[in-house]
């Protein structure tokens, strides 16, 4: 068989020595060094290679083998395409334990007729791990891209069938001094809110959040940024009913909006009347109404990403998660992406005539 890591020491010192290590936890099995070889009682004889040298997959002949964090390899598919060639004796077999990552020929094994796919969240582990870890490490990156990949073990790239790519948003991102160094004046500006269920619920991976993000709005027919649109906050939170609504009151201050936007289907007057206990001279339209499925409603603000009209100011990590993994087959709901589509849809309504 063979066994293999990113580099020589990564299969040193955790494949072999570390607390989950062969050698670690297997006494009986001899480790001849110089010659990057493992010899079982039964005279099973294993190879070590290395993902750093794609080359080192030529010659082998075997039946099973063994990488280790293949997707952070420097030449994962240089030493996919030398080492399948050798495996060919008996029924062969590899098994590849990774963190996922946007990787193709990973992408590629993974969609292989005769693959068998398991995932695992590191929560799973949670007994064996430290609550401080837990606590201090886990808990704030769970939602976020980091979280969902290294935590969750899911794939964090566009899901298929989201309205959004991250390519649309990233392409057209800027750094907050862009609008000042560009003279760029928001005409208008609104706060979408789109509120959450019951404090604390949440599906498997989801939380109910209420969704509070801030986009502005350029109208000027002598400036080249006329008709863009830029996202300039998320303080979308899972909160109390008071902690929701001081964050909605905190971004409508900070982004020095003109109106906030919120969802009507869902206790619209709920949402007016939370806001307005917090500060009542702060302008709501409670007047947003879901009519029509989440994917029509968005398509329009879709197509400003497409025409390349609309930017975030730095990136928003979990908005832009929900964004491009968001689908029409999910049953969870994204609130995050719902604000953001009530406050572009509020300020397309009132740009009406101006552009």
């Amino acid at each position: 068989m063979l066994l293999a890591g990113r580099t020589p020491p990564d299969v040193r010192d955790y494949e072999l020595y570390g607390p989950g290590g062969l050698l670690t936890n297997h006494t009986d099995v001899q480790y001849f060094p110089s010659k990057r070889q493992l010899i079982w009682p039964n005279g099973v004889v294993g190879l070590i290679r290395s993902g750093a040298n794609p080359e080192e997959f030529r010659g082998f002949s075997g039946d099973t083998a063994a990488l280790s964090e293949f997707a952070a390899w420097d030449y994962p598919e240089k030493a996919w395409n030398n080492l399948i060639f050798g495996m060919r004796e008996g029924n062969p077999q590899i098994a590849i334990a990774t963190t996922p990552k946007p990787v193709e020929i990973l992408r590629q094994i993974a969609k292989m007729p005769d693959t068998i796919l398991v995932t695992g969240s590191s929560y799973e582990n949670a007994e064996n791990l430290s609550e401080k870890y837990c606590r201090a490490v886990l808990d704030p990156l769970m939602g976020t891209t980091l979280g969902r990949r290294e935590i969750e073990g899911l794939d964090t790239d566009d899901a298929e069938g989201a309205r959004w790519k991250r390519s649309l948003i990233t392409d057209n991102m800027v750094a907050a001094s862009f609008l000042v160094s560009n003279n760029i004046e928001l005409s208008m500006i609104a706060v979408g809110v789109d509120p959450q269920g019951k404090k604390g619920q949440q599906d498997k991976h989801h939380d109910r959040e209420t969704g509070i993000v801030a986009v502005g709005l350029v109208v000027d027919k002598s400036s080249p940024w006329h008709g863009h649109y830029f996202v300039l906050d998320d303080n979308s939170i899972n909160g109390s009913p008071l902690e929701w609504g001081t964050n909605v009151i905190q971004c409508y201050n900070r982004t020095k909006a003109d109106v906030v936007a919120a969802e009507m289907n869902f206790g619209g007057d709920m949402v007016e009347s939370n806001i307005r206990s917090v500060d009542p001279n702060v302008p709501v339209k409670p007047d947003v109404r879901a009519s029509r499925g989440k994917v029509v409603r968005a398509q329009p603000v879709v197509n400003l990403y497409e025409q390349g009209r609309a930017h975030h100011v730095g990136s928003f990590g979990r908005l832009e998660d929900e964004m491009c993994n968001w689908t029409t087959e999910d049953k969870w709901s994204p609130n995050r992406m719902d604000a953001l589509v009530w406050a572009f849809t509020d300020l397309m309504g009132g740009s009406k005539g101006l552009l």
